[in-house]
């Protein structure tokens, strides 16, 4: 192949996992037996896995920091009468 090679892309030759080579400095490339297969290269890198799991944990902590903002500002934390706090009738 004359594909750039990165860490994160994954090869399968047959459905079996295969060594991705660094090929002339370069290059991608899979060591392949002789006769007719079925090569599979895909891009499955670390750091987009890493990513999703800090913008979720990101997620859950910004809703549970609304949910409970939202609690306090119905418990009247500001104080009775206090600046900020509406009465509604």
């Amino acid at each position: 192949m004359t594909d750039s090679y990165y860490p994160g892309w994954r090869a399968s030759v047959d459905g079996r996992p295969a060594p991705l080579l660094r090929t002339n400095l370069l290059f991608r490339g899979v060591p392949v037996p002789a006769g007719s297969h079925r090569v599979r290269l895909w891009f499955d890198p670390l750091s987009v896995k890493l990513g999703f799991a800090v913008s979720a944990v990101a997620l859950a902590a910004n809703l549970a920091g609304l949910a409970l903002y939202g609690r306090w500002l119905r418990r009247g934390a500001l104080g009775a009468g206090g600046a900020g706090r509406a009465e509604v009738r």
